[in-house]
């Protein structure tokens, strides 16, 4: 008769054997989506939707329930990069430096349209962070710049200048902010360098090489 620990054993064995065999179909590719024209440079989904910005300089919804492309959205006149979505308003920066904000909601006359547009930088716009708290979002850039916005008023609130390079990323710490415009900025350039911003004060609080390429 076989002990409870050799049962124990046995039945995580079998376990682990399941799970390996089951892995491939769990990674399968269940569908491709060809639609646009050139190469897909950002993603961003809600529960129902997926939105994908492209070179093609469009910017496409996909229902998640078919995978079918429910709307085009055009006006960009250059490649779009980077998205954030915000409820039923979806932010877009692109390669021409600048910022539009699209209404992507249902059941509304002006679903579709473009509601303004954010210039201020001089060069693609690789990427997007939205302070929830704040309602504002902050945009990295070529220019060397990682500019704050008002997202209500569409208006520069703040701007963080002093990168050597290329700004390709950042990232957002507000947990614990000791004040209601603390926080901590992030940004990585193409120098392989990532800077410390204090939000509140504006100020660079430290900047390290951290890596022999750029930061992606």
């Amino acid at each position: 008769e076989m002990g409870s620990e050799a049962c124990d054993a046995l039945l995580s064995a079998a376990t682990v054997a399941c799970e390996v065999e089951h892995l491939p179909q769990r990674l399968r590719c269940g569908a491709t989506l060809n639609a646009h024209a050139n190469w897909v440079e950002t993603l961003q989904h809600d529960e129902r939707y997926m939105y994908s910005g492209s070179q093609d300089m469009t910017i496409r919804k996909w229902r998640r329930s078919d995978l079918q492309c429910e709307a085009v959205l055009k006006g960009h006149e250059k490649g779009v990069l980077s998205l954030k979505l915000l409820g039923d308003m979806l932010f877009a920066g692109d390669r021409k430096g600048e910022i539009k904000l699209w209404r992507v909601g249902e059941g509304r006359d002006d679903t579709y349209t473009c509601k303004g547009t954010l210039t201020g930088h001089k060069g693609a716009v690789w990427m997007l962070q939205y302070d929830e708290e704040k309602q504002q979002l902050y945009s990295c850039c070529d220019d060397k710049k990682v500019i704050c916005w008002d997202t209500a008023l569409l208006k520069q609130v703040k701007v963080f200048d002093g990168h050597r390079d290329k700004v390709y990323r950042e990232a957002l710490y507000l947990e614990g902010r000791e004040s209601i415009d603390g926080g901590v900025l992030f940004a990585g350039d193409s120098t392989g360098t990532i800077y410390f911003w204090d939000i509140a004060k504006r100020e660079l609080a430290h900047a390290w090489k951290a890596h022999d390429g750029s930061v992606w």
